[in-house]
């Protein structure tokens, strides 16, 4: 069992008449979730496991991707009220050290490295926790943020009105 540093999950409320199986939205996030970016592997029946590189300047930085995490899991459940889609996952660890690499140049440049030596002494345990802090604050939001898209996907496309052409009604 792998160990995860974040969790999130979301009910997608349906009506009972349109309620999708945990197994058929496991099929649809499998289907969906996939890219050249973004590993996707089925575990169990509602059960996804996804592995993504870690791209600094990606440029599909949409609510429908996964890259701005490491690897981790998704998990279909039934709930009272629907569907509950449930993500557990670890950021990429360059999302926080490039930030803080990149600030400890940019101190060195402007103070001088022997100024920066003895800030760093005192301030790089407090300095890293913050940045890390942040950095993992920022990635729970996003995973919320994208458990929210894909419920109003899946909400749309469950409770949708049928065209004519698809009752058969002329």
């Amino acid at each position: 069992m792998t160990a995860y540093l974040l969790r999130a999950h979301h009910t997608v409320t349906l009506p009972p008449e349109v309620r999708p199986s945990p197994r058929e939205v496991t099929d649809w996030l499998e289907r969906t979730l996939g890219s050249d970016s973004v590993k996707v592997t089925r575990a169990t029946d509602t059960l996804l496991e996804f592995r993504s590189g870690f791209k600094p300047f990606d440029s599909n930085r949409s609510g429908d991707s996964l890259t701005f995490l490491a690897n981790g899991e998704i998990e279909v459940m039934t709930a009272q009220d629907g569907p509950q889609i449930t993500v557990r996952a670890n950021p990429h660890i360059m999302n926080s050290a490039v930030p803080g690499v990149l600030a400890l140049v940019w101190l060195s440049f402007v103070f001088g490295w022997a100024n920066v030596s003895s800030l760093l002494g005192w301030g790089a345990g407090l300095g890293g926790i913050v940045l890390g802090g942040v950095s993992t604050f920022l990635t729970w939001g996003s995973i919320n943020t994208f458990l929210l898209h894909k419920a109003e996907i899946l909400r749309m496309l469950r409770t949708r009105p049928e065209s004519p052409r698809e009752t058969g009604a002329a």
